[in-house]
């Protein structure tokens, strides 16, 4: 599984356990007709995605260039009006298959029913992007220690509990489970 991180001006890509019986990382193949395949002159897979903050701005541009390659996606955020409206979006830029779930980033406890619900609605997970995060004011952070708590809980731990889970998973789909 890739796992990719997006927060405080970097990008960290994980390949955390490869499946087994896979060559190609973990993408699968991608039914698409062989008019489509000519069209994109190259040989199409398509991923597995689930899109954790899907309505950021950086999110949601990712998850543009992931429909315009054909791959599925899971998109959580907060705002299930904003989720909706960025799934209209991908349709139009003909993503495979979308599926959104709402959930706050502080519910951790609601982490293994929402990575149940991407992997039915996707078939598996291929690959994660996590670039949920708060941007709180700095002055605030440290003259609170509740509110600094609350942002490392958010930009820290719930990125590692949600890495931890994926990790340890069986949301990865198998060559042999296909």
């Amino acid at each position: 599984m890739q796992i990719a991180m997006i927060g405080c001006g970097f990008v960290a890509d994980l390949y955390v356990r490869p499946i087994k019986n896979l060559s190609i990382t973990s993408s699968h193949w991608c039914h698409r007709s062989r008019h489509e395949a000519r069209r994109c002159r190259q040989l199409v897979l398509c991923r597995r995605i689930l899109v954790m903050g899907a309505t950021s701005a950086i999110a949601e541009a990712t998850a543009r260039e992931f429909a315009r390659r054909g791959d599925s996606l899971f998109l959580v955020g907060r705002n299930a009006g904003r989720l909706q409206a960025i799934v209209d979006d991908l349709k139009l830029r003909g993503v495979a298959t979308v599926a959104t779930q709402v959930h706050d980033a502080r519910d951790v406890p609601g982490y293994e029913a929402l990575l149940q619900a991407a992997t039915q609605a996707l078939g598996g997970l291929d690959t994660a992007l996590i670039p949920h995060v708060t941007l709180s004011d700095q002055a605030t952070c440290q003259q609170s220690v509740p509110q600094m708590l609350d942002e490392f809980n958010i930009n820290a731990l719930s990125v590692i509990a949600l890495c931890t889970l994926l990790a340890n998973s069986k949301c990865q789909g198998t060559a042999s489970s296909r």
